[in-house]
């Protein structure tokens, strides 16, 4: 996607509301990013999947143990057969996939050694977890802890604050 284009594509996504289109582009300068395409995938995911991940984990933990994850892995496959992106895929909506599954035909690039290793521990963890019930990872009713899956430490995030949840859960 072209730079000029962003402010468009920011203008059509939120067209309900001139007011709503202004402040996203606004906490989202292209000037940020690396790229336009990057801009519109980073608040794409903001407000469309983080947000409502965040309270589907928070309504749930009233009722349930809950845990949630986030793959956080910046080193991912990508797409077989598709141009290279204008900026670094990172973890995107089912980047995990080829770290857990043998997907026939390949939709995704090879693997490397890396990735291999942080696809089996992800799988043993999750394997050990359906075969036990238990797991070291803390509830999320512990403070909104959410898990960072990545080829380094497993480690906490800062989900609300990554995504800039307070925004879009004021954004009017």
């Amino acid at each position: 996607m072209p730079p000029e284009a962003y402010e468009s594509e920011i203008r059509k996504e939120f067209k309900e509301s001139e007011e709503q289109a202004d402040a996203v582009l606004a906490r989202y300068p292209l000037s940020g990013f690396g790229s336009a395409g990057e801009a519109l995938a980073t608040v794409r995911t903001d407000h469309s999947w983080s947000v409502p991940t965040l309270d589907t984990a928070r309504l749930m933990s009233r009722w349930t143990p809950t845990r949630m994850f986030e793959f956080g892995e910046r080193d991912t496959a990508s797409w077989a057969g598709f141009p290279e992106l204008s900026f670094e895929p990172r973890a995107s909506h089912m980047s995990e996939l080829p770290f857990l599954f043998d997907l026939k035909p390949p939709l995704y690039e090879k693997l490397t050694e890396k990735q291999q290793r942080l696809g089996t521990r992800m799988t043993r963890t999750w394997v050990d977890f359906a075969g036990s019930g238990t797991t070291d990872r803390p509830d999320f009713r512990s403070g909104g802890h959410v898990q960072s899956l990545t080829s380094g430490p497993w480690k906490r995030t800062e989900f609300a604050k990554d995504h800039d949840y307070a925004f879009w859960k004021n954004l009017h």
